[in-house]
């Protein structure tokens, strides 16, 4: 019989690589947690689109931060958290560092996705390869429309439109602060993406056909 064994991440760690941690990855309370006040990144109108990604694959990034909750890597995925109305968020302790460490880090970590380009026309494979296979949450890659349109249109053939569904709808009063809002969907999945995001926020919905 054949049996296949497993290394524990702490065999590695031990042989000798300077740049790794045993990392004890934990689950913390959302609220335990805050950003640095002078965080320098701006990404508050890019809170929809950092949920899509997560709604799709998951919480699969943790947030770094200290015995005190301060956050130094985590902030955008810590407010998408927030929006998502989770209770407890995936953290790795930073208590290793030096507090000129961990300011430092937090420039240098969000730098890091700018120091690499695209290429596009492997980006245009890759993306309708996804379409061909059905895979229809564009939003979920964190492109706009026009971008994937752009870059497709220059380096395939016989690709479809990309236009995520706009939703249409209209408010009306039905006394006090309570409000009706009638949304029309183009389709089941976006009706069923939108009516979990509005019960998981405690809102009542009625689905019409």
């Amino acid at each position: 019989m054949t049996t296949t064994k497993t290394t524990k991440a702490s065999s590695v760690i031990s042989s000798g690589d300077m740049f790794l941690r045993d990392y004890n990855v934990g689950l913390r309370p959302i609220d335990s947690l805050h950003p640095y006040e002078n965080n320098p990144r701006i990404h508050d109108d890019k809170i929809g689109q950092g949920a899509e990604i997560i709604r799709r694959f998951g919480f699969r990034v943790p947030i770094l931060a200290d015995k005190t909750g301060l956050i130094a890597d985590g902030v955008f995925r810590w407010k998408v958290a927030h929006y998502l109305k989770m209770k407890l968020v995936p953290v790795i302790p930073s208590d290793d560092m030096s507090a000129d460490d961990i300011r430092a880090f937090r420039i240098a970590v969000n730098k890091m996705a700018d120091l690499a380009d695209w290429d596009d026309e492997k980006l245009a494979i890759e993306v309708k390869d996804l379409m061909d296979h059905g895979f229809n949450n564009i939003p979920a890659l964190g492109f706009s429309d026009s971008e994937l349109n752009g870059i497709m249109k220059s380096f395939t053939t016989e690709v479809p439109e990309i236009n995520t569904p706009k939703f249409q709808g209209e408010k009306k009063s039905i006394g006090g602060d309570r409000f009706l809002l009638m949304l029309e969907f183009p389709n089941e999945n976006a009706l069923q993406e939108m009516y979990d995001e509005m019960t998981g926020r405690n809102v009542s919905v009625k689905v019409l056909s």
